[in-house]
C-alpha cells in the first residue's frame, strides 16, 4: 500500500476556460460596473470542476501538480489527475540524498480510469527514505489552453456564472440541478468521481 498525500497545485492554469468577456457576453453585460462580481462566479464556476478536487476530478487548462507519498508502489503507480503531458520524479534514497528518476526508467500510460506512472522493462523502484514525503511526483495535465477545453464543460461553466448572477441569493447548487449542466459534465468526470 502506498501512503499518498493529496495532491498539491505548484502552478495554477495561466487562464480560465471561459474568459471574463466571454461571462459577459453571455450575461447580455456591456458595462464593466459588475466585472468583480461577474469574475468572482466565473472563479467559483471554474474551482467547481476544475483540479484534483473538482467535480471532475481532472484538470481543464494545463497546469502543474505534485503527489507525495511515502514509498513508491509494489507495481504501476496510479497518478492523481488523468490528461498528464509531463511527469518528474524526485526521491530521497536510504542515505537521505536528493535524487531524480531518470525520464528513461519510466513512462506515463493513459487508461479509462486516468494515467498511470510504469517503470520501463526489467527496471525496479529505487528504495527511499523513510519520511512522508520520500518520493514526489510532479505532472503536468489538463487539455492544454482555454481554446482546447471541450466546449461542453465551456457550456457548463457558463450556465453556473449565469445561475449565480441570476438568482445570487440561491444556494450553490442551482447550476448543478440543471440537466442541461449535469449532461454537459457527467461525460468528462474522471471515472470514479460521482
Amino acid at each position: 500500500m502506498i501512503y499518498a498525500q493529496k495532491p498539491v497545485l505548484v502552478t495554477p492554469p495561466s487562464e480560465t476556460p471561459v474568459s471574463l468577456a466571454e461571462a459577459k457576453a453571455h450575461l447580455r453585460v456591456d458595462h464593466s460596473a459588475e466585472d468583480s462580481t461577474i469574475g468572482i462566479y466565473l472563479n467559483a464556476a471554474v474551482s467547481s470542476l476544475d483540479g484534483f478536487s473538482g467535480v471532475l476530478g481532472r484538470a481543464m487548462v494545463t497546469q502543474v501538480w505534485r503527489q507525495d507519498s511515502v514509498r513508491f508502489p509494489s507495481g504501476v503507480m496510479r497518478l492523481p489527475l488523468p490528461d498528464v503531458s509531463a511527469v518528474s520524479v524526485a526521491y530521497t534514497d536510504q542515505t537521505g540524498a536528493e535524487q531524480t528518476l531518470s525520464a528513461l526508467k519510466y513512462h506515463v500510460l493513459n487508461d479509462a480510469i486516468g494515467s498511470l506512472l510504469v517503470l520501463a522493462e526489467n527496471e525496479v523502484w529505487p528504495n527511499t527514505d523513510e519520511i512522508p514525503s520520500a518520493v514526489r511526483v510532479t505532472l503536468t495535465c489538463g487539455y492544454g489552453g482555454a481554446s482546447d477545453v471541450p466546449w461542453e464543460l465551456k457550456a457548463a461553466i457558463l450556465l453556473d456564472v449565469g445561475a449565480s448572477y441570476q438568482d445570487r441569493e440561491l444556494s450553490m447548487d442551482r447550476a448543478i440541478q440543471n440537466p442541461a449542466y449535469n449532461a454537459a459534465v457527467s461525460k468528462y468526470r474522471k471515472v470514479g468521481i460521482s
